[in-house]
């Protein structure tokens, strides 16, 4: 999804997807409204991994649009959060992953999200291809405070036995 200048979004082939207004609660897709919904009809499905690129991307529009409105005080405007629980419903909201995924993707080079643009609905657009494609700019740290805390749990285990030992030679004496 694309939008236009009017900030209309956009069909890979031009044509127009809603009003601006943000008064539609889905996709004009084919003619038809409705909400972004997964690819698969796995049961629980992980977002934004299971769903297409053009739907996480018009998510992360809507709710950069619900964000400006309530930052403006617009009458009726709704939170990121609820934005969010409006186009993705039954998915948890976590705030943290939101907010990885959308720096993700704004960071990513604009050949990538074209090309999963044009892919439109299809199974190849998964958004799980997408983050295939880019790269993590945080893993490098991300994996390191992994281990760490691995590293750290292992200690705290170890000393835990090393306890539990020396109370057993206590006891047998």
């Amino acid at each position: 999804m694309d939008t236009d200048s009017s900030g209309d979004y956009m069909n890979t082939d031009g044509s127009g997807t809603g009003s601006g207004n943000g008064s539609s609660n889905g996709m004009d897709v084919d003619g038809e409204d409705r909400l972004p919904s997964p690819v698969s009809d796995v049961a629980g499905p992980v977002w934004p991994q299971d769903w297409t690129y053009c739907d996480v991307v018009y998510g992360f529009h809507e709710c950069d649009r619900a964000a400006r409105a309530a930052k403006a005080r617009i009458a009726g405007s709704v939170t990121v959060q609820e934005r969010f629980k409006q186009i993705f419903p039954g998915i948890k909201w976590v705030r943290s992953s939101y907010y990885k995924h959308v720096a993700r993707w704004s960071n990513a080079p604009s050949s990538v999200g074209d090309k999963y643009r044009n892919l439109g609905h299809a199974e190849k657009a998964r958004y799980s291809n997408f983050l295939a494609e880019v790269p993590n700019p945080r893993a490098k740290l991300e994996n390191a405070k992994k281990r760490i805390k691995r590293q750290q749990s292992r200690q705290l285990s170890v000393k835990s036995e090393e306890q539990e030992s020396d109370e057993n030679d206590e006891d047998e004496e």
